[in-house]
């Protein structure tokens, strides 16, 4: 309403359809009906027409019997229960999804973690599966370096050496050479060094097969992984990090339910008292309604009346009572 009145306006065209509007905003004619049953009642011969709701008659009870505040407590129960029974619902439903995820993420937790993956670890296997592929080749390049350099076998140690002995008889005559003679011996010791790390690194230089096929096989099953779950081994271990994440997830729903079903079955409990409450109080309410209509009848001229409050549990299949936002019962007057 504004300023206390509501304004209700129907336009009629020519060609016979019409309009209706409630302060300028459109309204279908249901929509009209249900408006003007709240703001007047019409009575006449047959037409008392908010008599004929036993809805209304339920209304009536609580408001003559005070007890609407209990009622809409209880309305506040029932809803919570609705809530939480299609919370529940939801849960189930979503089960069997559940389950089949929590099959796929235990598969894949279990699948990465028994392959035991290192960051930095394919970089590795790589570089040594090119080794053990290229044994052949390295070796005989390897013996050439080594040949080439080495003191026996007419290497550059041995012509170093040599050149080094001379160049310092050729100091003792001109000191001038001083300088060039410790370049030289540099040369020959760094020389020298080289070739022991040389030797040391062709002696340790051995291939085995068995070696090269357990790296394929390891590589083949990095490479699987990758494709399944990710581009990199950084990459799978993070889905799996993830995947558990996940599973921890769907495990708290597992929970989440079974709190659900306690809270609706204590839930239950109390709205069950809270209904019987309200039965009690309207069965109370009842007896004073039923004397009252009939002294008033009574002075309208019907001396024999009957007026009685009917108060019964709504039930549904099987006879079982059924729950409202208003309560269990069902309310007529006879």
């Amino acid at each position: 309403a504004e300023n206390g009145t509501i304004i209700i306006r129907r336009v009629v065209k020519k060609n016979g359809k019409s309009t209706i509007f409630v302060q300028s905003v459109p309204f279908t004619l249901s929509a009209l009906r249900e408006l003007t049953g709240m703001l007047f009642d019409l009575h006449g011969q047959h037409e008392h027409q908010s008599l004929l709701s036993a809805e209304n008659h339920r209304k009536l009870l609580d408001h003559y019997g005070g007890i609407t505040p209990e009622v809409t407590a209880f309305s506040g129960l029932h809803n919570r229960l609705v809530k939480l029974r299609e919370e529940y619902s939801a849960l189930i439903a979503e089960q069997q999804e559940r389950t089949r995820k929590v099959e796929l993420l235990e598969y894949a937790i279990q699948e990465i973690g028994e392959a035991k993956l290192q960051v930095g670890e394919e970089q590795q296997l790589r570089s040594e599966q090119n080794l053990l592929a290229n044994h052949e080749k390295l070796v005989h390049l390897i013996e050439d370096v080594y040949s080439a350099t080495a003191e026996s076998r007419g290497g550059a140690l041995a012509g170093l050496r040599q050149a080094r002995a001379s160049l310092a008889e050729v100091v003792k005559i001109d000191s001038s050479m001083s300088q060039s003679s410790r370049q030289l011996e540099n040369a020959f010791f760094e020389l020298e060094d080289f070739v022991q790390n040389l030797g040391r690194y062709k002696g340790s230089i051995d291939f085995d097969p068995s070696r090269l096929e357990q790296i394929e096989e390891r590589l083949d099953l990095i490479k699987r992984l990758e494709k399944k779950y990710g581009g990199s081994i950084e990459a799978v271990l993070a889905y799996r990090e993830d995947s558990q994440k996940q599973l921890e997830s769907i495990q708290g729903s597992d929970a989440k339910q079974k709190k659900l079903e306690g809270e609706i079955s204590a839930l239950e409990k109390e709205l069950r008292a809270g209904a019987e409450k309200v039965t009690g109080l309207r069965k109370q309410a009842s007896a004073g309604l039923q004397r009252k209509i009939v002294e008033e009848l009574i002075q309208l001229g019907m001396p024999k009346v009957r007026f009685s409050v009917q108060i019964e549990d709504r039930t549904g299949a099987g006879g079982k009572v059924v729950f409202s936002s208003t309560g269990k019962d069902k309310v007529e007057f006879l």
